[in-house]
């Protein structure tokens, strides 16, 4: 290996340490309660070195939030493999999708509380956008499970599949973000149970886009 190629390499390993040590502090205090200095006495790095390889907060956290969502898609592209139709395959995503949200609830947090930052700010449109880039590709998979659904029959004829997936993605994330952060506790009676909620709530979603719900 030439000198570049290790520069490079030793480059992106330093680029990826900051990230993880970054990564920690935010799931576990949160985006306002971290600062770029508290980020670069973990990593034992001066804070000039640090913004060599990110140029602030805002990237870093981007960075965390972007790096969830395209795990997630790899989730959800596994899970639809083999289905036999369009309803099994949103099925499948939606159950994929709730196991993802069990396995990275501290995620989901901090993806909602950054939202909350942004809009506090107003910085959204001009820092924060790209966290949500990837958002894009989330819904590129339920549009395709959705089509193949109307092509299949399994799935409502009459609809937008571009709008059906972005109001079923949208619903599902608001409602389990909330429940990352405990909301339901808060405003549901206590017997209603979690897993219960979220159960009910997927079977309503997938019924309304049965073939047999189509009847205004």
């Amino acid at each position: 290996m030439g000198t570049r190629e290790r520069r490079e390499r030793e480059k992106a390993e330093r680029r990826q340490f900051i990230f993880e040590r970054a990564r920690e502090l935010f799931l576990s205090k949160g985006y306002t309660n971290t600062s770029m200095d508290e980020i670069a006495d973990v990593c034992e790095l001066s804070k000039g070195t640090l913004y060599l390889y990110f140029k602030n907060k805002e990237e870093l956290a981007v960075s965390v939030v972007n790096s969830v969502i395209s795990e997630l898609r790899s989730v959800l592209e596994r899970a639809v493999e083999g289905a036999v139709s369009g309803m099994e395959a949103l099925q499948r995503v939606l159950g994929a999708y709730r196991a993802f949200f069990r396995q990275h609830v501290n995620e989901f947090y901090f993806s909602a509380s950054l939202e909350l930052v942004a809009g506090k700010t107003g910085a959204k449109n001009a820092r924060f956008d790209d966290a949500y880039s990837g958002v894009e590709s989330l819904l590129s998979v339920l549009v395709g499970v959705i089509k193949q659904g109307m092509r299949d029959g399994s799935v409502r004829s009459d609809i937008d599949p571009q709008k059906a997936a972005f109001a079923v993605a949208s619903i599902v994330k608001g409602f389990l973000q909330s429940m990352a952060a405990g909301q339901p506790d808060r405003l549901l009676s206590p017997q209603y149970k979690k897993e219960e909620l979220i159960d009910y709530s997927l079977n309503l979603f997938l019924d309304a886009l049965r073939p047999e719900r189509s009847t205004v």
